[in-house]
């Protein structure tokens, strides 16, 4: 694979399963907010957000990450942002908190990148996953090549494993719940194609030395051999 200049680097952070907390609410976004008026990141030129009217989109220009504008679409616990995506030069921040799906999600732009490192991604993963522990199922990757990746490798085979996690990427994250869906604990860290690390109540997962691997050959090859060497998924049989 070669390296798009139009590439993004993408961080998610999925809760997927039904739970009567809003993590993504006031409560849960302000202090990361908070975070990212502090962290060396552009500043904010645009919020876009789910209106009252279903399908409807608004837009608000906004200047930081405390807006006034913003905040309010938070409050008081993110009913009325259902959508949001905050925009910035080569940066945006994107929550979407559809019931049994919701999920943050950063992007950084190949030009941005340039000044972000491969250790300084790694902590930023990391930030997120202490902010938010509930996190169930958390990854970092380039966005396009996932399609293309997936579409090579897991598609004509059949072995791509869940809708949230389809294949092994650069970094993941997997709480103790989704171990035994992904096949326990055991099989990541006795699995010598991966690096593996207790973290919160679940396991960080890293395969190759940097998100950048994917562009070659061998990269390539290594994320694809990890994912087929796990064993199959397995859902918990419903009593």
């Amino acid at each position: 694979m070669h390296k798009p200049s139009e590439e993004l680097i993408e961080l998610r952070l999925l809760f997927p399963y039904k739970n009567p907390i809003n993590y993504l609410g006031n409560q849960g976004l302000v202090p990361l907010l908070s975070f990212l008026e502090t962290a060396p990141f552009p500043k904010p030129h645009e919020v876009e957000f789910s209106g009252k009217v279903r399908n409807r989109m608004r837009r608000k220009r906004i200047n930081h990450y405390l807006d006034n504008d913003l905040l309010a679409i938070l409050e008081p616990n993110g009913y009325q942002g259902t959508y949001i995506m905050i925009k910035s030069k080569g940066f945006s921040v994107f929550f979407d908190q559809m019931g049994i799906s919701n999920q943050l999600v950063f992007t950084i732009d190949m030009q941005l990148l340039s000044f972000v490192t491969v250790e300084g991604l790694k902590k930023l993963f990391l930030d997120l996953l202490g902010r938010f522990p509930q996190t169930h199922i958390a990854y970092c990757s380039f966005a396009a090549y996932h399609s293309d990746f997936n579409k090579k490798h897991m598609y004509e085979s059949g072995k791509m494993r869940n809708n949230y996690l389809r294949f092994l990427v650069w970094l993941q994250y997997l709480s103790a719940e989704e171990l035994v869906i992904q096949g326990r604990i055991s099989a990541f860290e006795l699995n010598s194609l991966l690096k593996t690390e207790r973290f919160n109540n679940g396991l960080l997962v890293e395969v190759g030395e940097s998100p950048y691997d994917i562009f070659t050959d061998g990269g390539e090859a290594l994320l694809a051999q990890a994912t087929f060497s796990l064993p199959p998924v397995q859902y918990p049989s419903k009593v």
